[in-house]
């Protein structure tokens, strides 16, 4: 399994086991689920996001929805030397990966 899919998987048991635990306040809940999902934003990256979004094999399939929607978002904002993008240019891409999709 691929290497996202089992980080939140785990990251879904680990809340739902996190709600279950009594001996330990709101305040301590919220802050151990931040430190998992900054270790998640961490390990993951964009680069990750968009290599699975762009892999034949997987196409983003699985991904959470919210994420898909994110690695996309830098796949088509994919920015020039200068660091500008130009509407131009995400629409190129944009046609370039639904073509991919269509065809893989």
């Amino acid at each position: 399994m691929f290497q996202y899919l089992k980080f939140m998987l785990s990251s879904r048991i680990f809340q739902k086991k996190l709600d279950k635990i009594k001996e330990i306040t709101k305040d301590e809940k919220e802050y151990l689920a931040k430190i998992v999902e900054s270790r998640f934003q961490f390990i993951y990256g964009k680069c990750i996001g968009m290599g699975y979004i762009l892999d034949p094999r997987y196409l983003g399939t699985g991904m959470d929805r919210e994420v898909l929607m994110n690695a996309e978002d830098s796949l088509f904002c994919f920015s020039n030397e200068d660091g500008t993008t130009k509407e131009e240019k995400k629409e190129k891409i944009y046609t370039q990966y639904t073509e991919f999709k269509i065809s893989a």
